[in-house]
C-alpha cells in the first residue's frame, strides 16, 4: 500500500491521478476551491456566483456554504446576501505571509528595478497549479498604476510569468492545465491554445514570455525565469508589466526583456540563499 507521502511527491503521477486516489477527499477539495475563488478583487460571492464558477450543483454549494460558515472561514452578509471570507482564513493567510516573508525581503530591489524602466508593476510569481501567484511586489513611476499586490492571481494563460511556467513543464503538467480551458467555449479554447503555442516558441527563441493584453486590455507584460532551472527548478519567475502606450511589444522584446533578464540573473542567487 503506497504511503501519501510516496504519492505526493512521486513525479510520474499526474494530478487526475493523485484525485483518484483513496487518500484524496472530494469533499474538502471542492470547499478549498470554493475558497480559492474569493481574490483581492473578489471579495463577495453568493451562491448562484459560486456555483456558476465551480460547475458545482446549487444544492452542494448551499450545503458547503453553510459547512465553511460554521467553520468560520466564510462568513454571510445579510445585507447582500453574499458570503465574505472569515476569520477562520487569516490564519492560513498569516502562516503562508511568514513562509515568504524571506522573498519579500527582496521587495526593494523590485522597486529599484520598477523605478529604472518605469514599469507599472514588478512582481516575483510562483505557480500554483492553473494560476500564479504574486509572493513579492512593487509599484513603479508609471502614470496609470495596475492595481496589484502580494497574493494577486492570475490564471497562466493569461500572464506573462504564467506563461513562462507553462513553457518550462513537462506535458503532463501542461495536459493538467489544458483541462482547465477546455471548460470554455470553442472560440475561447482555440485562442488560449493559439497564445499558448506561440508563447512556448517565444520561450523557446527568446527565454522569455510577453502578454500582449491577455490579463487586462492595455497591460503589456514580460517575464523570465530566475535561475537556470538547476536545485528546486523554475521555482521563481520575476515579472514587469506597464500600460501598452510605454509597454508595446517591441519595447517589451528589445529594450525591458534584456534588462529583466540581467535582474533575474542578479535575483537567482538571493533567492537560492532564502
Amino acid at each position: 500500500m503506497a504511503r501519501t507521502s510516496n504519492l505526493l511527491t512521486d513525479l510520474s503521477t499526474t494530478l487526475e491521478e493523485k484525485k483518484e486516489s483513496r487518500h484524496f477527499v472530494t469533499a474538502l477539495s471542492r470547499g478549498l476551491d470554493i475558497l480559492a475563488l474569493f481574490t483581492r478583487d473578489v471579495t463577495a460571492l453568493g451562491n448562484e456566483d459560486i456555483a456558476q464558477s465551480t460547475g458545482l450543483a446549487r444544492s452542494t454549494v448551499t450545503r458547503m456554504t453553510y459547512t465553511l460558515s460554521i467553520t468560520k472561514h466564510l462568513v454571510y452578509d445579510s445585507a447582500i446576501k453574499k458570503y465574505r471570507l472569515g476569520p477562520a482564513t487569516m490564519a492560513w493567510s498569516y502562516a503562508v505571509m511568514d513562509s515568504v516573508a524571506g522573498v519579500q525581503s527582496l521587495t526593494p530591489f523590485l522597486q529599484d528595478f520598477a523605478n529604472q524602466i518605469g514599469a507599472s508593476t514588478v512582481a516575483l510569481n510562483i505557480q500554483a497549479g492553473s494560476e500564479v501567484i504574486y509572493v513579492a511586489h512593487a509599484s513603479g513611476p508609471a502614470q496609470v498604476q495596475v492595481r496589484t499586490g502580494v497574493g494577486t492571481r492570475l490564471k497562466l494563460w493569461q500572464a506573462a510569468a504564467g506563461r513562462v511556467f507553462w513553457s518550462v513543464s513537462d506535458d503532463a503538467k501542461k495536459h493538467e492545465v489544458e483541462r482547465e480551458w477546455l471548460n470554455f467555449p470553442t472560440d475561447v479554447q482555440g485562442r488560449i491554445a493559439e497564445e499558448m503555442r506561440a508563447a512556448q516558441a517565444e520561450w523557446n527563441s527568446y527565454r522569455f514570455c510577453t502578454s500582449i493584453g491577455a490579463w487586462r486590455l492595455g497591460i503589456n507584460a514580460v517575464a523570465c525565469t530566475c535561475g537556470d532551472g538547476s536545485g528546486s527548478g523554475w521555482k521563481y519567475v520575476v515579472s514587469c508589466a506597464g500600460m501598452s502606450a510605454e509597454f508595446d511589444l517591441d519595447t517589451l522584446k528589445y529594450r525591458i526583456a534584456p534588462q529583466l533578464k540581467d535582474f533575474a540573473n542578479f535575483l537567482a542567487p538571493k533567492l537560492t540563499s532564502l
